[in-house]
């Protein structure tokens, strides 16, 4: 299997483990499967960086993954910025509930400060 194919293998694996799952309340979020492998797991942390787990986070993730899905692997270098661009949410109450994360996790650093 060639370098491109196993990364396109890998992206496609990584993007079915992250499912959809429905708290009590109604509300939905990404997570991984159970038994999802190590370096799946390591990802997600690697991608939240210093916070907590988030809502936001993951299904930023999961849309990074996806995206990834519908292109060849040997262009994900050129598309990279044009990926991007296309997982930015522009509604104002979507940003506000990014936000409010972001503000949490600054107040909470600040704390243990």
């Amino acid at each position: 299997m060639d370098k491109y194919a196993e990364m396109e293998r890998l992206a496609a694996w990584f993007c079915g483990s992250l499912v959809e799952a429905e708290r009590p309340d109604g509300t939905t979020y990404y997570t991984l499967l159970d038994g999802a492998p190590e370096w799946m797991r390591d990802l997600c942390r690697e991608a939240h960086g210093d916070m907590m787990p988030d809502d936001t986070r993951y299904r930023m993730i999961r849309e990074a993954a996806q995206i990834l899905t519908e292109h060849d692997a040997c262009h994900w270098d050129d598309s990279i910025g044009e990926m991007a661009d296309s997982i930015v949410d522009i509604y104002t109450s979507s940003l506000a509930r990014w936000m409010a994360s972001h503000l949490l996790f600054a107040i909470e650093r600040g704390l243990d400060d």
